[in-house]
């Protein structure tokens, strides 16, 4: 695999990165028709993009919450700070609970709740001659598939 990043004022000048077999990235600046080179492990080059360019490279399965997305936390007469109706002991008690909520909420996501009641109704609308069981199955199936009745008067 390779990347190459184009200069910005010259076109022809470009680095380029690529991951070896050993594991190092080997980068090649091209300045014209001169190139440098140089092999380097994964971690010291992500250590200095970090530094120099300012951020925090996370991996790509990670869960990042921007804090302008956090609420506002409040404190209370007694001094205990809450935030969405919640407090927590200390920093890392609120971690934990957040870490919990976040695992709540993916679980969630690929879990949808399943309107019992619409399940009903297309089980109703495939009956034939198969039993109710096998007929839930399926109207189970196509409700999570995204199956719907329009609400009636």
């Amino acid at each position: 695999m390779s990347t190459e990043i184009q200069d910005t004022y010259r076109a022809a000048d470009h680095l380029r990165l690529a991951t070896k077999n050993t594991g190092e990235v080997e980068m090649r600046l091209v300045d014209g028709a001169k190139i440098a080179w140089g092999e380097y492990l994964p971690a010291n080059l992500i250590a200095a993009v970090e530094a120099e360019c300012g951020v925090r490279l996370v991996p790509a399965d990670a869960v990042v919450v921007l804090r302008e997305e956090l609420p506002e936390v409040e404190v209370t007469s007694d001094g205990k700070p809450w935030a969405a109706g919640r407090t927590a002991l200390d920093a890392e008690h609120a971690r934990g609970a957040a870490r919990a909520y976040l695992a709540l909420a993916a679980w969630h996501a690929a879990h949808p709740p399943v309107d019992d009641e619409q399940v009903d109704r297309i089980a109703t609308v495939l009956a034939d001659d198969q039993t109710l069981c096998s007929l839930n199955v399926r109207a189970r199936a196509l409700y999570l598939a995204g199956v719907r009745f329009e609400a009636q008067p």
